[in-house]
């Protein structure tokens, strides 16, 4: 069984300088991208990238709060 996300290593937060913070993406691929299918189906890119099969906007991040809904309707 693999722990990592499918996605990870072609999520575009990790490549066009999108995390600012020092670490950030460490942080968020320890809690996110690398910790099991049970968390990574937690993040809110890899379900609107698998609901609409394209990734989701950069500014949205993996522990993003706001209602997929609105966020694929804005992607509209």
């Amino acid at each position: 069984m693999n722990n990592t996300c499918p996605k990870s290593s072609k999520c575009p937060i990790f490549q066009g300088g999108v995390l600012k913070r020092e670490n950030s993406e460490k942080v968020y691929r320890n809690l996110y991208c690398n910790a099991g299918a049970s968390k990574y189906e937690t993040c809110m890119r890899y379900k609107i990238s698998e609901l609409i099969g394209k990734p989701a906007p950069l500014t949205v991040l993996p522990n993003c709060s706001k209602p997929i809904e609105d966020i694929i309707e804005n992607m509209e």
